[in-house]
């Protein structure tokens, strides 16, 4: 994804890649169980010089990481024996004595340390996912413990994904091209490397692999993008899944023999974000009108059918669910947030409150690789213009956009989003007050002192989780438009064992949950 600043949430956020698993045999798993993955094309398989969502699972199948997670937040230990956390700012992983790398040598707390640190370095993509990671210690045989700056729960679930451990002698001895097919990542992980081209990379079982295996005994990750692409290749039997990035295609997903989609709801939050700090948006009732002028159900029906979920907070419910006492106190929470529905009469009531009740113009902007923010852009530049506003819909390049969202400087309405590992609410310290995404710009005294609250008790976590939702709702900085979802297909004579998270996607878990059907 190209930057070293580059964080979890939006490498979260960005990935819109086809990304499944197939055979060349057509409806049936081929006796040697050879399963192809349609996939981008990994510029590395060094998680430090390439961290992108749609390419850890790839990664993952070499080195592995020393836990794994699953989206309802359940930990469990895969290279470490155990995981404890003595105090909110230590994680102590303790390492099973009988792992050996692919190359015959032993794992060690050495290796293990290098690794984190590794991910944590100055110039490692990987940087801010664990901004509060302070230190990295071997402090035993085969144990190394993680200290924290200042509580943050999410550092463990990134860690789940983005730290995979690698032999430290082979990483060092080729620093310079490590993840290149030069000098693919020693691991641990149940496959290795046994070809490597610009198109496709090839796996074949890892013969010292201790694990529980992967039903495939080959792996092949191979370019293939795009909706229409992958059916097709379905079709004829050269994959078997595929990760839609498009769900309106999923009836076409469907028409194939033998698929079956799944759809799981993720942890991602996609919204507009508007500057507080900026004329006209500096001023609340512009915001409100704006958000009044969304059709957020006609909008989602035309991008997503029936297959995502709308926002009532800038959290998905499912978070704010996990955070509260209760599923039932969250519920009625939420039904009680000051909310914005598609209304122009209230959205031209609002915008006659404000400074700009005439003459304001303003651009929106979208990007053609996420087809919801152009049907967003479009619909504001239709209903705004109903009430004098001219709203422009504006395309963006990709980089531009993220140069926007990395430097704050947005200015306009600009389509975000952000995701996290683990079903708790501190992604919320991103976007207010100093957050490295705080795109808005939004801080108040009551934001500031709710923040600290986020890394307290359960007790302490929702009350700072209730203010937070009910000032971004209020002032509207940000304006909740949907959750994301992690869609996938299999067929081909393979299913899973459960539906696969965009969590499980992320560290490889699908392919551990492959099974023949039948």
């Amino acid at each position: 994804m190209g930057r070293p600043s580059q964080s979890l949430a939006v490498v979260l956020a960005t990935v819109s890649l086809i990304a499944g698993c197939g055979s060349s045999t057509g409806t049936t798993p081929p006796a040697s169980s050879e399963v192809t993955f349609a996939s981008s094309a990994p510029p590395s398989l060094d998680v430090a010089k390439n961290y992108n969502i749609a390419e850890t699972n790839i990664m993952a199948m070499i080195t592995e990481p020393l836990e794994t997670l699953t989206q309802d937040g359940t930990y469990t230990p895969l290279l470490a024996r155990s995981v404890t956390q003595p105090d909110k700012t230590t994680i102590v992983y303790d390492l099973r004595p009988d792992v050996t790398f692919s190359n015959g040598k032993p794992l060690t707390a050495e290796d293990v340390a290098w690794s984190l640190k590794h991910v944590t370095g100055d110039t490692a993509q990987t940087k801010n996912t664990l901004e509060y990671v302070k230190s990295i210690e071997v402090t035993g045989e085969r144990q190394v413990t993680v200290t924290l700056s200042q509580p943050d729960p999410l550092t463990r679930a990134a860690l789940c994904v983005v730290g995979l451990i690698q032999e430290k002698a082979f990483a060092e001895a080729h620093a310079a091209d490590l993840g290149s097919a030069n000098a693919v990542p020693v691991g641990t992980g149940p496959y290795t490397v046994d070809r490597y081209t610009p198109d496709e990379i090839g796996m074949k079982r890892n013969p010292r692999y201790q694990g529980s295996p992967p039903a495939p005994d080959r792996l092949t990750f191979t370019a293939i993008t795009g909706e229409t692409k992958g059916q097709l290749a379905m079709r004829s039997g050269r994959i078997q899944g595929a990760m839609i990035s498009d769900v309106t295609a999923i009836k076409e997903w469907e028409r194939i023999s033998g698929a079956k989609v799944y759809n799981v709801p993720s942890l991602q939050s996609n919204f507009l974000a508007l500057d507080v700090t900026r004329p006209p948006f500096d001023d609340v009732h512009v915001r409100r009108a704006v958000a009044h002028a969304l059709d957020r159900p006609g909008v989602l029906s035309a991008a997503f059918g029936s297959q995502v979920r709308p926002l009532r907070s800038y959290l998905p419910d499912d978070i704010v669910r996990a955070t509260a006492p209760s599923p039932a106190e969250a519920d009625a929470f939420l039904a009680g947030l000051p909310s914005y529905p598609f209304d122009l009469e209230l959205a031209k009531r609002e915008l006659e409150k404000s400074a700009h009740a005439r003459g304001l113009s303003f651009p929106v902007y979208f990007l053609d690789e996420l087809p919801w923010t152009k049907l967003v852009a479009l619909n504001l530049q239709e209903n705004l213009a109903k009430i004098g506003v001219s709203a422009e819909a504006k395309q963006v390049g990709r980089n531009e956009w993220l140069e926007s969202i990395y430097a704050k400087k947005a200015g306009t309405p600009t389509p975000f989003n952000l995701g996290t590992f683990a079903p708790v609410p501190n992604g919320l310290d991103k976007v207010v007050g100093e957050g490295a995404f705080n795109v808005a710009k939004y801080s108040t005294p009551q934001t500031r002192s709710a923040l600290g609250g986020l890394t307290g008790d359960d007790a302490e976590r929702w009350e700072a989780t209730k203010t937070l939702l009910g000032r971004i709702a209020e002032d509207v900085p940000y304006i909740p438009v949907y959750q994301g979802a992690q869609v996938s297909v299999l067929g081909g004579g393979y299913t899973y064992t459960r539906a696969p998270s965009q969590l499980d996607f992320a560290q490889g878990t699908n392919i551990r949950l492959l099974k023949a059907a039948g």
